[in-house]
């Protein structure tokens, strides 16, 4: 626990060095350089905060800490918004996995083999559904028209077969 909050105050004191900008991608550990400009040679020097939302507002800047935490809100509105359209486990499972994943990373790092996935479900949330053809023949509000000339033509096809 000491650990993590000897963390967390090398995180505030970064972002208090360059709070619009940050120190920069990757740069965290240079944040903390006291004695010589080599990081070895500085004791206690970490290279994250292993808090996920520190480190971008103390890396990228606090702008960059509030677009991420408005990207989370709106791709979550956006699914909430199409909760009754779709009925299918993969919009809440989507859900269940960011909101996981975002409360794991107060705690750690943001890690390759999975932030790529975490960016997927995001991407999930936010997504349009494909939309379904109408069964009406109608053009439907997300069909093209050529989509339902298409459907008119099978239909037509399948009467000249009969």
């Amino acid at each position: 626990v000491s650990v993590l909050k000897y963390c967390r105050e090398q995180g505030i004191r970064a972002i208090k060095i360059d709070p619009l900008l940050g120190v920069g991608p990757d740069n965290f550990s240079y944040s903390q350089l006291r004695t010589s400009y080599t990081i070895a040679a500085n004791q206690n020097a970490v290279d994250r905060p292993y808090n996920d939302l520190l480190y971008i507002a103390a890396t990228r800047g606090i702008p960059s800490l509030v677009g991420y935490l408005a990207l989370l809100a709106i791709c979550f509105v956006l699914a909430w918004k199409r909760k009754n359209v779709l009925h299918s486990w993969t919009l809440p499972a989507a859900g269940g996995a960011v909101l996981l994943y975002t409360a794991a990373s107060l705690t750690g790092i943001s890690v390759l083999t999975v932030a790529p996935m975490f960016w997927c479900l995001l991407g999930m949330l936010a997504a349009e559904p494909i939309a379904e053809p109408a069964k009406t023949g109608k053009i439907s509000k997300k069909q093209s028209p050529d989509d339902a000339g298409n459907q008119q033509n099978q239909k037509h096809n399948k009467k000249k077969k009969k």
